[in-house]
């Protein structure tokens, strides 16, 4: 449960999950802070998903690759995401800079392929 409680914080309406976090006790303690909760099925070994199931899964997919395709490019462009610096501030300056780089290389891809809206 000590990942959860730091995976919610103040303001969060809605959090996005995998199957792992598909338990009773997950969503009791997220809906007790106000917290919903969306998460991905899995297939049973005796039951697959029915077509309403799958289709779920395809949006709930859709906004999770949105989100987790940030930290895959920046741990290609880092190396890594973590950072080991001596220090808070440093340690948060450098995740700053590689925010800046992300969303500067985001912005040229979007004018360069013209997907801004006119």
């Amino acid at each position: 449960m000590q990942a959860v409680d730091g995976l919610v914080q103040a303001g969060d309406v809605v959090r996005f999950g995998d199957s792992a976090y598909a338990s009773a006790r997950h969503t009791e303690l997220l809906d007790g802070r106000g917290v919903g909760t969306v998460v991905v099925q899995k297939p049973v070994r005796s039951r697959a998903l029915n077509a309403m199931d799958r289709q779920e899964n395809r949006l709930i997919s859709r906004t999770r690759a949105r989100v987790e395709h940030a930290f895959a490019v920046m741990s290609r462009q880092a190396g890594q995401i973590f950072q080991r610096y001596v220090g808070p501030a440093r340690n948060q300056a450098a995740i700053q800079l590689l925010n800046l780089c992300y969303n500067l290389k985001r912005y040229e891809t979007i004018l360069r392929l013209k997907l801004h809206p006119a």
